[in-house]
């Protein structure tokens, strides 16, 4: 019988391509329950879970393959897809000599296409590969890999998703979890296809991972570990296949993972969780002080608890993994705060979401704390100052204009020795080069909410404020 030896080849060792390497995950998660079985007896054990436990239904990733292709029933889709791996582990399959595009060595070269590889393309469209090869050419142990990356695969909403990291450890972990889960349904007989997934879109769901990386003890990640997580969302089925790539930076991670200790962490979540947003129940209202969101339908009060609208949109996640701005989010979220007289303390989670991933400067920050505190001092000014703030400044040069103003009154009133706001501190922090200096308003505006409602400080606002809720209508 022909085999290879997996664990000293190229089946299992990392090569950077995501779908390669997932398979080459499960290759040893399988080797390591079965390390007496060759290569082809489990390529024979995943070929009867796809035939046997999903009906062949692996049609997202190898389209018209052996087991997919209609013209095979049965136990012939099986014996179909045997012989072609024993030929291609015997090379009686054709090749050419040449170097893997994977691998990265001078080895036999295989034919490929969508039928036993993942978005491969077609020899009909030549165009579509380098040098205009009729398809891809790859080695026998890339093509082996692919094969398993089903059970290292997740459905997500319409799609398969493939998750992988520069750190191969948390890699691993996401792929183990998923092929246990995988295998946890089949042992039951549950299993009618790929693993579904609890999420539909790809922002929760990558969330979800990078807390689980976070809070396993499988993996350590040190503080100095560079983490990235990529999901890549995909379907190689019909006439339209696509994939999209979500990625998870190692600056969003390093800000999440200091978002999620302790001395953020019930905030960030109180705050993250306000912006859950379901289009079937559109009208539902967040209820910090229960974590669940509540809706009235015909005068009766349903309830849905955290398991169940952490897989709403959410709008702050959507922006965060496209590197758009959620200043806007904090103004909107402590405006409504100020509005309900409830104390928060959002600053710290602010803070840290400027310094880590808008590069802001400590020393600008501070300095926006203690302009707020000097517009409050006077409870018989607060009105007209913050009034004027929220309804007056509306661009850059207004925003200097009510900066100069309030320096000129700081100065009328206590003759200071140092001014309110140095020239040194108004150009290099308040308004560097190169900088959008309306988040200066905006951060102020966060810093005055939060001091009034700490100082239990009513203020008669008058007219509305310019927020949006910026929650589009999403599942």
């Amino acid at each position: 019988m022909a085999t290879i030896d997996y664990k000293q080849d190229y089946l299992t060792q990392r090569t950077g391509d995501p779908f390669a390497d997932t398979g080459a995950h499960v290759i040893q998660l399988m080797q390591e329950k079965s390390p007496e079985k060759t290569i082809l007896q489990l390529i024979e054990e995943a070929t009867n879970i796809y035939v046997r436990n999903w009906g062949g239904g692996i049609n997202a990733f190898f389209l018209n393959s052996k087991i997919t292709q209609p013209a095979f029933l049965g136990e012939r889709k099986k014996e179909e897809s045997m012989a072609y791996f024993q030929r291609l582990l015997s090379n009686e399959e054709p090749y050419e000599e040449g170097y893997c595009r994977i691998l990265g060595q001078k080895t036999k070269l295989f034919s490929t296409g969508r039928d036993n590889h993942i978005l491969a393309g077609s020899g009909t469209f030549i165009n579509f590969h380098h040098g205009y090869q009729e398809g891809l050419k790859v080695a026998k142990e890339v093509i082996i890999r692919m094969f398993f990356v089903p059970l290292g695969a997740i459905q997500l909403g319409k799609n398969i998703a493939v998750i992988g990291s520069n750190l191969e450890k948390v890699e691993a972990l996401f792929v183990e979890d998923i092929f246990k889960a995988n295998m946890v349904e089949v042992s039951h007989k549950q299993a009618k296809g790929v693993l579904k997934s609890d999420f539909t879109n790809p922002a929760n769901a990558l969330f979800e991972f990078a807390s689980k990386s976070l809070n396993t003890s499988k993996v350590v990640i040190e503080e100095d570990d560079q983490v990235e997580i990529h999901l890549y969302h995909f379907t190689n089925f019909g006439a339209s296949p696509e994939v999209n790539l979500y990625c998870f930076s190692a600056r969003l991670f390093a800000f999440y993972r200091k978002a999620m200790k302790i001395n953020y962490r019930s905030i960030w979540q109180s705050f993250v969780n306000d912006f859950y947003r379901n289009s079937k129940n559109s009208g539902a209202v967040y209820n910090n002080a229960t974590n669940q969101y509540e809706l009235e339908v015909k005068k009766e009060k349903k309830n849905f608890e955290y398991q169940e609208y952490r897989v709403w949109f959410n709008v702050i996640y959507h922006k965060l993994l496209r590197n758009q701005s959620i200043l806007k989010n904090f103004l909107y979220w402590s405006s409504n705060k100020y509005k309900q007289q409830a104390v928060f303390n959002i600053w710290p989670v602010v803070e840290l979401y400027q310094t880590q991933l808008h590069n802001m400067k400590k020393t600008t920050l501070d300095k926006i704390r203690q302009i707020a505190d000097y517009l409050i001092e006077d409870e018989d000014k607060i009105k007209r100052r913050l009034n004027r703030l929220r309804l007056e400044v509306s661009n850059v040069y207004q925003l200097k204009r009510f900066l100069i103003q309030t320096i000129g009154d700081h100065y009328q009133e206590k003759q200071p020795a140092r001014p309110l706001i140095t020239l040194e501190e108004f150009v290099d922090d308040l308004f560097p080069e190169g900088t959008y200096g309306l988040e200066i308003k905006d951060l102020l505006m966060i810093a005055l909410y939060e001091r009034l409602c700490e100082k239990n400080i009513p203020v008669e606002l008058e007219g509305e404020d310019v927020l949006e809720d910026d929650r589009p209508n999403f599942n």
